[in-house]
C-alpha cells in the first residue's frame, strides 16, 4: 500500500511540473479513460507565450553568423590581419585586444541568442600558403576551432580560400588546390559531425569562383577536378554549395543547360555528385542599375533573376532537395530589399541559412559612430508583415504565430518572420497513444506533423517514440520516419499546399519494463553518434504545449507528448 501511495504521489508531483492540460492521464483518471486511445491537440507558439518573440534554437538551419576559422595566433589579438572580423559592435567595444579568436565567436553566438542562431559560415584562410605547403600548425588551429564549436553545440559551413582582394596579387595554381585537398582530408572528414555542409571555395576571390589570379573559373576541367575531389573527400552524407547554377554544370560536364537533366525526386539524396552539389547565392536579390541579377548570378536577359529564366528556374527545381544559402552585399550595395520580397524568394528557393552579418548595422564595421541609415536587416527588425499578403501569397503561417493569448491581432515584424522560417520549423498537429498499457502488450503512438519552414531537413536524423520513467531512464523505439522528406509543400506545387506528414511505431513492450507513470516524447537526434545525445544537435518542435525534456547533464532534448501509466 506505501509503495503504491509513493508511486502515485510521484506522479502527481510529475505532471505538476510539467503542466500538461492533458496530464490526468496518470492515476486518478476513470476506467472508460484508461481503455482509450488518447489523441492530443497541440497548438503553434503564440508571440505573448514564454520566449514566443525570440527564435526558436535548432541545428542546421536559420540565420547565419560569420567567423574567421584556424587563425594561428600571432600575439595577443582578435583581429586577424586585414580581414573583415565579424563581431556586432557592441562587443568590439569590450574587447581588450587580448582574447582568443575562437572564444569571440562562442560570445557572438551567445551575444545573439534571443535569435536561436546555431550556424556559421567558417572563413578558413589559406592565403599564407599559396604557393607552400599548409603547416600543422594551420592544422592545429583548424582542429582548435571545430573543437570549440563542437564543445558549444554549434555547426559551421567551411569556406576555403586564399583570395580575398580585387585584383588578387598572386593565387594558387589548379595542381597546388589538389595538393591542400590531400593535406586537408583528413581534417574534414573527422570533422564532418560539425559540418552542416561545405562551401565549393578555394578558387577565386573569397572562394567565390571568380576573380582568380590564375584565371582558374576559366578552366572548368579544373574546376570540376577541384570540386569532386572535394565531394569525395566529404562524407557522402554532406553537401558543397556553389556559387551560381551553371557552375554546377560546368562540374558535371554538362555547360549546355539544355542537355542537363534537372535533379528530381527521383535523384534526391543519392549521393551522386549531382545530389551534393547545393546552392549559395552570394549577391542574393542584388541590383545594378535597377536590374536584379542577384550580383551578376543571373544576368540572362530579358528575365534575368525571375522566373521564365532557365537558369533560374533550375535553382528552384534542385532547391527542395539541396542545401540553399546565401547573403545580399554588404551595405545595402545591392540596393534596398524588402523583406517580404526576400521572404517570399527564400520559400521560392527552399533555404535553409542566410546571413546575419551583411546588411546588418551592427555586425558591419561600417556602422555604429557613423550613424549610417538602417542597413536591409535593421529595416526588417521594424517592418511589420502582412498577415493578409501572406495568406494571399500561400506562405506558411504557424497557428497562433499572429496572435496573443486572448486571440487578439499581433503584428510581427518582417525579419522574425524570416528568422523563424528559415530552414525547417516543424509544428506538431496531433499525437495518439494510449491512456494506459500493461507490459507485453503493443504499444501504438501515431503522429502528425506540418513543416511551416522553407525548406526541409537535409542531413541524416533520426527519429524516436521514447517512454522516460520516473527515474528519468530513456527507453527508445526507433521509427522508420526520415525528416529529409518532410517538404513543407509538395515540390513543384505553385499553390504551396501544407503537407501533413504522419509516422509513428507499433512495438511490444518488453517484459522488463516497471509499472509507473511515462512521460511519452519524440526525440530527433543528430545521427553523428558523438552528437546523438547532445541536447544542442537535437530537433525541437515549434509548439508552445510541448515541453523539452533534457537529462541532468544537458542529453537527449526530447519533446514530451504526454504521459501514460503502465499498469500490470
Amino acid at each position: 500500500m506505501m509503495k503504491s501511495r509513493c508511486c502515485y504521489e510521484k506522479c502527481v508531483l510529475l505532471l505538476s511540473l510539467i503542466t500538461f492540460l492533458y496530464a490526468n492521464g496518470c492515476p486518478g483518471q476513470t476506467d472508460a479513460e484508461k481503455t482509450l486511445l488518447r489523441t492530443v491537440k497541440y497548438h503553434g507558439i503564440r508571440p505573448t507565450d514564454p520566449n514566443g518573440t525570440k527564435g526558436l534554437r535548432n541545428p542546421e538551419r536559420g540565420f547565419r553568423l560569420e567567423l574567421v576559422a584556424g587563425e594561428i595566433e600571432k600575439g595577443a589579438t582578435y583581429y586577424p590581419g586585414n580581414k573583415v572580423i565579424c563581431l556586432p559592435l557592441t562587443l568590439q567595444k569590450q574587447l581588450t585586444g587580448k582574447e582568443p579568436n575562437d572564444e569571440l565567436w562562442v560570445k557572438c553566438f551567445k551575444y545573439y541568442s534571443d535569435h536561436g542562431l546555431t550556424l556559421a559560415l567558417a572563413y578558413c584562410y589559406l592565403t599564407d600558403y599559396y604557393n607552400t605547403e599548409i603547416p600543422q600548425t594551420k592544422l592545429d588551429a583548424l582542429q582548435k576551432t571545430f573543437d570549440h564549436f563542437r564543445k558549444n553545440g554549434y555547426k559551421i559551413i567551411p569556406l576555403f580560400l586564399y583570395e580575398y582582394t580585387l585584383p588578387a596579387p598572386f593565387g594558387p595554381s589548379a595542381s597546388k588546390i589538389l595538393e591542400d585537398l590531400d593535406r586537408l582530408e583528413s581534417i574534414i572528414k573527422q570533422n564532418a559531425d560539425i559540418i552542416y555542409a561545405m562551401r565549393a571555395g578555394f578558387v577565386g576571390a573569397y572562394g567565390e569562383w571568380h576573380s582568380s589570379y590564375n584565371k582558374l573559373e576559366q578552366d572548368h576541367q579544373a574546376l570540376s577536378q577541384i570540386e569532386k575531389k572535394l565531394l569525395r573527400i566529404l562524407p557522402n552524407d554532406r553537401m558543397a554549395c556553389i556559387r551560381v547554377p551553371k557552375y554546377k554544370r560546368w562540374v558535371l560536364g554538362q555547360s549546355d543547360l539544355g542537355q542537363y537533366k534537372l535533379l528530381d525526386e527521383s535523384e534526391k539524396y543519392n549521393k551522386s555528385f549531382k545530389a551534393r552539389i547545393g546552392y549559395a547565392d552570394d549577391g542574393f536579390m542584388a541590383s545594378h542599375n535597377g536590374i536584379m541579377t542577384d550580383g551578376g548570378t543571373w544576368p540572362e536577359p530579358p528575365h534575368y533573376a525571375s522566373k521564365e529564366n532557365p537558369e533560374f528556374d533550375m535553382m528552384t527545381q534542385e532547391s527542395p532537395y539541396l542545401v540553399v544559402t546565401g547573403e545580399m552585399f554588404i551595405q545595402d550595395a545591392g540596393g534596398r530589399i524588402d523583406g517580404y520580397a526576400v521572404a517570399k524568394r527564400l520559400r521560392l528557393h527552399h533555404y535553409s541559412a542566410f546571413s546575419f552579418f551583411h546588411g546588418n548595422n551592427e555586425m558591419e564595421l561600417y556602422g555604429g559612430d557613423n550613424n549610417p541609415p538602417p542597413f536591409n536587416i535593421n529595416r526588417w527588425m521594424i517592418n511589420a508583415i502582412s498577415k493578409a499578403d501572406l495568406i494571399k501569397d500561400s506562405m506558411p503561417i504557424s497557428d497562433g504565430y499572429f496572435e496573443d493569448d486572448s486571440g487578439s491581432d499581433f503584428t510581427r515584424t518582417q525579419f522574425e518572420y524570416i528568422r523563424d522560417h528559415l530552414g525547417y520549423r516543424f509544428e506538431l498537429q496531433q499525437a495518439s497513444f494510449p491512456s494506459q498499457l500493461k507490459i507485453g502488450e503493443i504499444l501504438e503512438v501515431d503522429i502528425e506533423l506540418i513543416n511551416r519552414g522553407f525548406s526541409t531537413t537535409h542531413n541524416p536524423r533520426t527519429v524516436y517514440i521514447v517512454l522516460i520513467d520516473e527515474k528519468g531512464l530513456v527507453h527508445e523505439f526507433l521509427t522508420s520516419a526520415n525528416p529529409i522528406n518532410w517538404q513543407p509543400f509538395q515540390p513543384g506545387d505553385e499553390d504551396y499546399k501544407p503537407l501533413t506528414h504522419k509516422f509513428g511505431i507499433k512495438a511490444k513492450l518488453p517484459e522488463n519494463f516497471k509499472d509507473g507513470c511515462y512521460k511519452v516524447g519524440l526525440w530527433m537526434p543528430d545521427a553523428y553518434q558523438n552528437l546523438r545525445m547532445n541536447s544542442h544537435y537535437a530537433v525541437r518542435v515549434a509548439n508552445r504545449d510541448v515541453p523539452w525534456w533534457t537529462g541532468p547533464r544537458s542529453e537527449y532534448g526530447i519533446n514530451l507528448l504526454g504521459v501514460m501509466v503502465l499498469n500490470n
